[in-house]
């Protein structure tokens, strides 16, 4: 691999399997294998700001299956894996801009595996949580049924590893794409009618050394449980219905409650920028009334019951607050149960 950065010299490091072989060490080389290659590389870079190459040699191993007799058609087929591995791990770097990988001459387009050019593609919305201070940003998407797309987009969205095989979570961190396509061992199966949901998941956790795996930490579990099977149950609607946009109310939806792990406890704040607090907000500072009204809104925040909001609510009990007034007045916001169990809420 050669290397440079910004106003840097190049440098360069290389794995030779058969050197580790003879010294029985893993031990990297700071020169190339073969000098007209090193140099012609060094050169390259040496003339632009800043850049990195990956060089491939002694590919003598490549046509070690006998039943490859043409080693020239082999590595075709590694390098097409690789272009597709590239454009699907890379995607958003090569979306950006400014950046660019070359495969030989040509340069490698990314996957975008949510889709989010076609029109029929629904976003369910963005949820942020929180874990140990870091922010964890969560967006569902379902893509269209084939019946809404063109043949080429539909054989571009299946991905490298195709469609039923694809959906799940894509967990990135700095941009990067670590796991493509997972249910992240939640207890949910991989089925042919639920492969239009994924889910983008950009996250701060640690994970192994082969960034091969992201097991979600157990604070985050039941969040990532509920945001599954919501995307899994619309995204099993379109299957069934042949493309007909079902459940219109998740899409684009922005959640009333933002949920925040500090020092492992669970508690929750109402999202400043849902329709109905902004909107409330607004009124209240055409009323001068603005810091009362915020002051009520934080009463609220840490006197309701997380049970009420969060996926701990008892089974069958109702996990929206909901108020209900009519001509008999306010009613009680806490099913009876619960008021004899825990302390009640009044407004």
């Amino acid at each position: 691999m050669f290397t440079r950065r910004p106003g840097g010299k190049v440098l360069v490091r290389c794995w030779d399997k058969d050197f580790i072989r003879k010294e029985k060490k893993w031990a990297l080389l700071r020169k190339g294998l073969t000098p007209d290659l090193e140099d012609r590389f060094r050169k390259q870079l040496q003339a632009q700001e800043s850049g990195t190459v990956v060089l491939w040699e002694v590919l003598d191993r490549l046509g070690h299956d006998a039943r490859d007799s043409d080693i020239a058609e082999r590595l075709k087929r590694e390098v097409a894996r690789l272009e597709e591995h590239i454009s699907m791990v890379f995607h958003r770097f090569l979306e950006a801009g400014g950046f660019s990988i070359l495969i030989g001459e040509l340069p490698v387009t990314p996957w975008d595996p949510f889709m989010k050019g076609e029109k029929a593609t629904q976003m369910l919305g963005e949820e942020e949580l929180e874990l140990g201070g870091n922010r964890v940003v969560l967006r569902p998407y379902v893509l269209p049924h084939i019946s809404k797309i063109s043949a080429e987009a539909h054989r571009q969205g299946a991905g490298p590893r195709k469609w039923s095989d694809q959906q799940g979570f894509y967990v990135y961190r700095n941009s990067r794409l670590l796991v493509a396509g997972s249910w992240l061992r939640l207890g949910f199966v991989k089925e042919e009618h639920n492969k239009l949901a994924r889910i983008q998941l950009d996250f701060a956790w640690d994970i192994n050394v082969r960034k091969s795996r992201a097991v979600p930490p157990d604070a985050l579990r039941d969040d990532l449980i509920r945001i599954a099977r919501k995307t899994r149950d619309v995204a099993r609607g379109i299957y069934r219905h042949r493309g007909a946009t079902i459940a219109r109310q998740y899409t684009e939806q922005v959640f009333m409650w933002e949920k925040k792990v500090k020092h492992n406890k669970v508690f929750y704040r109402l999202n400043a920028a849902h329709p109905g607090v902004a909107a409330l907000m607004d009124t209240a500072r055409k009323h001068g009334i603005s810091k009362e009204v915020g002051n009520f809104l934080r009463l609220i925040e840490e006197t309701i019951l997380v049970l009420l909001i969060g996926p701990q609510a008892p089974h069958g009990c109702s996990r929206h607050l909901t108020v209900e007034v009519g001509r008999r007045g306010r009613r009680s916001l806490v099913p009876d149960r619960w008021q004899r169990a825990s302390a009640g809420i009044s407004l």
